[in-house]
């Protein structure tokens, strides 16, 4: 995920602009996927970054466990 997932998420209000920040600098300081920082740092958890995802795109998400 690159930042534009994160200004994504910014401007559909799921995080703060100030969330954003705080995540691209540990993503500055440790690599990785912005979502990842963002779901480390508590902003978020895996299921509402992959919902927010989901509606901005408009793909159903799939529960593998069910299948």
């Amino acid at each position: 995920m690159s930042s534009r997932v994160g200004e994504l998420l910014v401007k559909t209000g799921v995080i703060s602009p100030d969330q954003l920040n705080q995540a691209l600098e540990a993503q500055h300081g440790g690599g990785g996927f912005i979502g990842s920082h963002i779901v480390k740092l508590g902003f978020l958890n895996e299921r509402q970054l992959v919902e927010a995802l989901s509606q901005h795109y408009g793909v159903a998400i799939i529960e593998l466990e069910n299948y």
